[in-house]
């Protein structure tokens, strides 16, 4: 036996508007007809049914009864997260985006609608470039255990037909462990082993593909830039031709917490490079065709330091301008010039490594390593000391 709910849309917004009342703005704009709406609720066994189709409970019905129908077990794409994600747990969410995808782009392809702007392009080429068409599934799997808990996340594109976001995004499957300058104390890290070239590649392709006029601007920037002081300088050779396979960032908690400083923590950037020298010139020729003033630069410990000149109308205190400088077979960036300057000395003054955490390699092999290419690590006890800290301090100025 089932019972039936019978109300609509518009008696569920009447509801929501009691609780959410509308700004006095909106008050005078008429209501959305309602529609109707049928919502079945029941039990059957073990099981409580809750649905606004009729026909779909039935076949649930019909497969706890023994019936020999179709089911969603029998679906390859799930049948794969399912082996693989959701045999033990306990929570688990899976989508089935490809026929979302298709009507979508379907639509999108038939309409004859002419658009405001007439140079943006149709939503059908926007999905095709940035690769959703070549989105199957999404699932969603979480666990918890005596050590925490684990979520496990899992996008379906075949390698195949990966284009768009999902080739740029694809990490090398390469070592992404802390290197030994990562000091014990930082709060947060990440390590990416992407390639930059390859990425590089296929961001032109996708903005090529969204719209030509896209990919012409920037070629356009890449073949200007420098031209001015040298006909021959060649920007996107001596900046994608010294991109490598690693980015890192990592953040530290404040030498002194402060509430205003916890949301400024010291924190590095840094890209690998073949010449990381000649990658940093190449961003200083590129962004100095789109600067207003000219950078500023000093040497330190036989390295350059670049910094980014302030904006003309930049508020006091907003935080400090980015520098940047090539040291150790990357390119470092940061907002805090201390931090920058750390990383530089810290091929002569070996900090305690970060990968010698107590516990730090038993947590990494419950995320299944640091070979993937991808990894991370949030040190959430540090960060709350750091904040109770800054409390603390509040709290004892305000008493004074």
């Amino acid at each position: 036996d089932f019972a039936t709910l019978i109300t609509s849309t518009g008696d569920i917004s009447d509801i929501a508007e009691k609780i959410f009342p509308r700004n006095k703005a909106n008050a005078d704009e008429p209501k959305a007809a309602g529609q109707k709406l049928e919502i079945f609720v029941g039990q059957s066994g073990s099981l409580l049914l809750v649905g606004n189709s009729a026909k779909v409970i039935e076949k649930v019905l019909a497969h706890q009864a023994g019936a020999i129908a179709p089911s969603l077990m029998e679906v390859a794409s799930y049948e794969a997260n399912h082996n693989a994600m959701f045999r033990d747990a306990p929570v688990y969410f899976w989508v089935n985006v490809k026929p979302f995808v298709e009507i979508f782009t379907r639509q999108s392809a038939d309409s004859e609608k002419t658009p405001a702007n007439p140079l943006m392009p149709k939503p059908d080429k926007i999905i095709s470039a940035l690769g959703l068409s070549g989105l199957k599934t999404l699932a969603l799997s979480y666990r918890s255990a005596t050590e925490g808990a684990s979520m496990q996340l899992s996008l379906g594109v075949p390698e195949a037909n990966r284009t768009g976001i999902f080739k740029i995004l694809t990490a090398e499957k390469l070592e992404s462990a802390p290197p030994s300058f990562v000091p014990i104390d930082v709060t947060k890290f990440w390590r990416w082993r992407l390639s930059l070239p390859k990425a590089w590649a296929g961001l032109e392709n996708m903005l090529t593909g969204i719209s030509p006029s896209f990919g012409g601007v920037l070629q356009l920037v890449m073949d200007s830039a420098g031209k001015d002081k040298d006909p021959n300088y060649d920007l996107k050779k001596e900046l994608v031709g010294n991109f490598g396979d690693d980015v890192i960032s990592y953040q530290r908690k404040p030498t002194n917490p402060s509430i205003a400083e916890l949301s400024s923590s010291p924190s590095l950037f840094l890209i690998g490079s073949p010449n990381a020298e000649k990658l940093a010139s190449a961003i200083k020729t590129g962004m100095s065709a789109l600067l207003p003033a000219p950078m500023e630069e000093r040497d330190f410990l036989g390295r350059k330091i670049y910094k980014l000149p302030s904006a003309p109308n930049a508020a006091k205190g907003a935080g400090g301008n980015l520098s940047f400088a090539p040291g150790g077979g990357y390119l470092a960036l940061s907002t805090d010039v201390p931090a920058l300057e750390e990383y530089l000395r810290s091929s002569e003054n070996k900090p305690k490594a970060l990968s010698e955490t107590v516990g730090f390699k038993e947590a990494a092999e419950k995320v299944g390593g640091t070979g993937l290419g991808l990894f991370g690590f949030n040190n959430q006890a540090e960060e709350m000391r750091a904040t109770l800290t800054a409390l603390k301090q509040e709290s004892v100025t305000l008493s004074d």
